[in-house]
C-alpha cells in the first residue's frame, strides 16, 4: 500500500474514531468513507460545531475559508422550516453542501479547507461526497 494511502486510512481512523466516541456511534455506521455528516449521521448544530473544532484544531487547519451555514443548519435553526420537514417527513438536505469521511480525510491531508469539488467520492459511491 502506498504511503499516500497509510495517511489516508490513518487519518480516516482517526476522525472515525472521534466520531464513535463523541456521538455513541456503531463503527459500522462510519465504516463507508463516503458516509456525509449531515445527511447519514445526522450531524448539525453543537454536536457538528464541537466535532469540526476538534477536526480544525486536530489536522492544524484554518477555519478562514470555512463557513458552518454551507454544511449544517445550527442546532436550533427555522422553527418553521423544521415543522414543514417534519410534516413532509424529510430533511432539508438539499440545502446544504455535503461534506463525507472521504472529504474531511483529503482536506485534512491538503493541510488546508477549500471548496469541495464532490469529486472525491469512494469506490463508485454515486452519492455526493
Amino acid at each position: 500500500m502506498p504511503a499516500e494511502n497509510k495517511d489516508m486510512e490513518k487519518i480516516l481512523s482517526q476522525i472515525r474514531a472521534r466520531l464513535i466516541t463523541t456521538l455513541s456511534l456503531k463503527p459500522l455506521e462510519v465504516s463507508d468513507p463516503n458516509v456525509q455528516l449531515y445527511r447519514d449521521l445526522n450531524l448539525y448544530g453543537d454536536d457538528a460545531v464541537e466535532f469540526l473544532e476538534w477536526y480544525f484544531e486536530e489536522f492544524k487547519l484554518s477555519t478562514e475559508n470555512f463557513s458552518f451555514g454551507d454544511y449544517f443548519p445550527s442546532e436550533g435553526n427555522n422553527p418553521i422550516r423544521l415543522i414543514s420537514n417534519l410534516w413532509r417527513r424529510k430533511k432539508d438536505y438539499e440545502n446544504y453542501l455535503p461534506i463525507s469521511l472521504v472529504s474531511l480525510a483529503r482536506l485534512a491531508e491538503l493541510g488546508v479547507w477549500q471548496d469541495l469539488e464532490h469529486e472525491d467520492r469512494v469506490g463508485g459511491d454515486e452519492r455526493q461526497a
